[in-house]
């Protein structure tokens, strides 16, 4: 009886493990959407820029024109 009970015992240690692996990897996924928003905001930044040089292309021709 006594073996069984130790057995039972070293099952559970191993489950509590995985769980704790598992939730390693939710932080790591989470870490990683993080550095996607990153990208994303200096990509809007790099489109405003360019309008904006559009913008004062658009001027200039249109003196030019005048």
């Amino acid at each position: 009886m006594p073996s069984v009970t130790i057995a039972q015992q070293q099952q559970q240690q191993q489950q509590q493990q995985q769980q704790q692996q598992q939730q390693q990897q939710q932080q790591q996924q989470q870490q990683q959407q993080q550095q996607q928003q990153q990208q994303q905001q200096k990509q809007q930044q790099q489109q405003q820029q360019q309008q904006q040089q559009q913008h004062g292309n658009s001027k200039n021709e249109l003196r030019f024109s005048n």
